[in-house]
């Protein structure tokens, strides 16, 4: 399954691990990150993918650029509430090609380095937001196996960035055939 090739690492807007895949909906517009990019979709209508850049439709803002291991790295904010009570999300995340000289390695610190940087240098100039994100300790997961987790209720599996992977579900179960 193509899905066993790729991590994911998010955060939610307070620099918690996320840990599912990240999918936003205003009630109109879906966007979604899969592999290593961004489908977005208008209710069940594909309208785009995005793989870098800035783009805001409906009440949702995703900011973009090509990342280190093949990977789309960026924040997705949306709002909801009108008037006086609207409160913003945002959900940072990378998501990258999980293998390097064919060793699965997850994802990668450099990788991580990398993308906090710019996240950081993006929030302060284009948002004007002075303080930096707090990220926890990233946790990685593979694309693949959180589909096995949620469709077969397997337990959750990932690890703290920098270490290595257990073995993806799909070799699990398919053995040396995948």
């Amino acid at each position: 399954m193509a899905l066993s090739n790729w991590f994911i690492v998010a955060w939610d807007e307070n620099g918690d691990n996320y840990l599912e895949m990240p999918k936003v909906t205003d009630g109109e517009y879906t966007a979604e990150v899969y592999k290593n990019w961004i489908d977005l979709r208008k209710g069940d209508k594909p309208i785009a993918t995005i793989y870098s850049g800035h783009i805001t439709v409906g009440k949702i803002t995703i900011h973009t650029k090509k990342g280190k291991q093949h990977s789309i790295c960026g924040f997705i904010e949306w709002f909801e509430g009108e008037g006086d009570n609207i409160k913003t999300h945002t959900i940072y995340f990378i998501a990258g090609y999980t293998f390097k000289d064919d060793e699965d390695v997850g994802c990668l610190p450099e990788t991580v380095e990398d993308f906090k940087k710019w996240v950081n240098r993006v929030l302060k100039e284009e948002y004007f937001v002075e303080e930096s994100v707090k990220f926890k300790p990233a946790i990685s997961q593979n694309q693949g196996d959180i589909f096995f987790s949620q469709r077969l209720g397997l337990p959750r599996q990932y690890q703290k960035v920098g270490e290595k992977p257990p073995k993806a579900y799909i070799t699990v179960i398919l053995g040396d055939c995948t």
